[in-house]
């Protein structure tokens, strides 16, 4: 999903940080064009990858806890 978000640049890496119990923390690095397309800025680029990023979370978390299937 995040390859395919415009305007992300490879290489684009995503890294579990940490975790605990119900948590976890992803450290997401990516690349954007220089110049940025006329009405685009950082900010907006950095909340679509946020919102990318919770909706393929969300996909796993159940009704109690996130079920991840191995």
């Amino acid at each position: 999903m995040l390859k395919t978000t415009d305007p992300l640049i490879e290489p684009i890496e995503v890294i579990l940080e940490s975790y605990g119990e119900k948590t976890f923390q992803l450290l997401v690095s990516y690349h954007i064009p220089s110049p940025l397309k006329e009405g685009q800025s950082v900010n907006e680029i950095k909340h679509l990858v946020s919102f990318a990023a919770y909706s393929i979370v969300t996909n796993y978390v159940g009704d109690n806890n996130a079920s991840i299937p191995y």
